[in-house]
């Protein structure tokens, strides 16, 4: 089995298999786009504000994407007097440290399309490597903002942002990975080659994709003349 990851404009096309009849070269991209520079070290700073003294209403939400390879989960919006708290459910389920901080990438974009950066913090990054964590946003709004019509932008400069609506049910299923079974062989050098299995997602390896890109994950099969199967991993960008 072959995991391939490319780095796409747009959808993805059967078209891209003439990459392989080009050398292929593995690379490790440690690139970070700006504003995720930040070592893990930065995910364990703690707010010590404490929270409003106002009577504050609650609204479940239940809403999850994938930011920067985190499950984000918003498990719930609260509005204490001028504050609006986005209660968020963190899990890294990969086997490193992601380095990113709120501060660089959540805005709270209000109805009228302005945007507000963050002004409290429970937890100030993600969770480390295999973690879970409960954290919460806090954004400072005018008092007699409505609250079906805010959205939580993720996503810092040069990245692809995810705008999410904050209300109870929103579609947010383009920021969901999509699969496809595609099954499609070519012969290389001999050997045969079969995609077994695309994956378009948002991020990769703790990275999120840059503005205008999506990363596509291939799984392949490859038989060479012996009947023999090679296993390898590789990165590709184009």
């Amino acid at each position: 089995m072959v995991l391939l990851l490319l780095l796409v404009c747009g959808g993805l096309t059967y078209g891209g298999y003439v990459w392989m009849t080009a050398t292929v070269q593995r690379t490790s991209s440690t690139d970070r786009p700006s504003g995720t520079s930040v070592p893990s070290q930065a995910t364990s700073a703690v707010s010590t504000a404490t929270s409003a003294a106002a009577p504050a209403t609650t609204s479940p939400m239940n809403l999850s994407v994938t930011f920067s390879s985190i499950a984000i989960t918003i498990t719930s919006l609260e509005k204490m007097g001028n504050v609006v708290r986005v209660h968020l459910k963190e899990t890294n389920t990969t086997g490193k440290s992601v380095g990113y901080i709120y501060n660089d990438v959540a805005r709270l974009i209000l109805p009228d399309g302005s945007s507000l950066p963050l002004k409290n913090y429970q937890i100030l990054g993600p969770p480390a490597s295999q973690a879970t964590q409960t954290n919460w946003l806090d954004f400072e709004v005018p008092t007699n903002t409505a609250m079906d019509g805010l959205i939580l932008r993720l996503g810092g400069k040069g990245q692809a942002l995810m705008d999410i609506p904050l209300k109870e049910h929103a579609n947010i299923s383009q920021y969901q990975p999509v699969t496809s079974t595609p099954n499609k062989s070519t012969t290389y050098g001999g050997e045969a080659w079969t995609i077994t299995q695309a994956t378009r997602s948002w991020s990769s390896g703790g990275t999120q994709a840059r503005e205008g890109m999506r990363y596509v994950t291939l799984q392949l099969t490859i038989a060479s003349t012996q009947d023999t199967i090679g296993t390898y991993w590789g990165t590709m960008f184009v």
